[in-house]
């Protein structure tokens, strides 16, 4: 079951329901376990949350979906947790999907969508920055193999880093959720786990650090559907700008403990 600890908190007269909230020092944390329905989160192109997580494609072909939230941050460090599931189709299905950072004063929260297929959903998302787990083998871009985390840059799908997995990324199993960690430091490196265990490390660098933090993801010919869930984030944000930032982002966010498999 999933619960957490209610506060209620008042911004120029207006009162916000948020749940575990902290800033320490230079931190923003914030929690989203999609059990309510969701505020200061956009839902582009086919991404919904229709149940307690959000759904970034249907089991169906020629569909593209991201979500983001809607506050941008200015950061020197973050960590990234959410629980995902990709499925049903277990080996045949396509494309799998991102988490993604993009550049404030390059998009809009509330229509950045990449190309679909291949493209993840992120193709085209031009200074940005993306972790990529892709289920669809096309070609060296994905270093022919159909099974791997990658990282992206500026849109493009052509991984500057990759590392193929000894674990099937799909699931025909809807309790069969994964749990992704990235960590980026202060000096650009880049760390991605999947169930606790590293599997790929890259030192990004020249990034715009004002940005929106989400997920993407498309189906092409070939389908699967995808979740993210208990979405859980750290920010560093530089000084002196922390409490203000934090102001913002109680006002842009909609909050939530984790977590919720039973």
């Amino acid at each position: 079951m999933k619960r957490g600890n209610k506060l209620v908190v008042t911004l120029g007269g207006l009162s916000l329901s948020l749940f575990a909230i902290t800033a320490n020092a230079s931190f923003i944390s914030f929690s989203e376990d999609f059990n309510a329905p969701t505020t200061g989160i956009s839902y582009v192109g086919n991404a919904t949350q229709p149940g307690p997580w959000a759904r970034l494609t249907q089991n169906t072909t020629g569909q593209r979906g991201a979500i983001w939230n809607t506050t941008a941050y200015s950061f020197t460090s973050f960590s990234v947790q959410f629980d995902f599931i990709i499925g049903p189709s277990l080996g045949q299905g396509a494309d799998g999907l991102t988490f993604t950072v993009l550049d404030a004063g390059s998009h809009n929260p509330n229509t950045a969508l990449g190309g679909g297929g291949g493209g993840l959903g992120y193709l085209g998302l031009g200074n940005s920055f993306a972790v990529e787990l892709d289920t669809w083998n096309n070609g060296a871009i994905d270093g022919n193999n159909a099974n791997h985390v990658g990282v992206n840059q500026n849109g493009s799908i052509n991984s500057v880093a990759r590392a193929n997995l000894p674990f099937a990324l799909e699931t025909s199993n809807f309790n069969n959720w994964l749990t992704a960690n990235i960590t980026m430091d202060s000096s650009g490196m880049l760390d991605v786990f999947i169930n606790g265990t590293l599997y790929l490390s890259h030192n990004l660098s020249g990034f715009s650090n004002d940005a929106y933090f989400g997920f993407t993801s498309a189906t092409g010919a070939a389908i699967d559907e995808h979740y993210i869930d208990n979405w859980n984030m750290r920010i560093e944000v530089p000084e002196p700008g922390t409490l203000a930032l934090f102001g913002i982002g109680l006002a842009g966010l909609g909050l939530a403990s984790r977590r919720k498999k039973a």
